[in-house]
């Protein structure tokens, strides 16, 4: 599975905002590895803590 992913230059200063650059695979799956472990503390945080959102 390909998935075509970009990021904001706007956040580099490299170019004008608005323009985009697309990121590797690899760095895009490691970034989304990352959030999906971020987001399973968070919802285990949200259980202990007996909250509903």
């Amino acid at each position: 599975m390909s998935v075509d992913v970009t990021l904001d230059d706007a956040r580099s200063g490299d170019e004008a905002p608005g323009k985009r650059k697309k990121i590797k695979n690899r760095d895009y799956e490691r970034e989304l590895a990352s959030l999906q472990e971020e987001l399973v503390r968070l919802q285990r945080w949200i259980r202990h803590k007996g909250l509903k959102v």
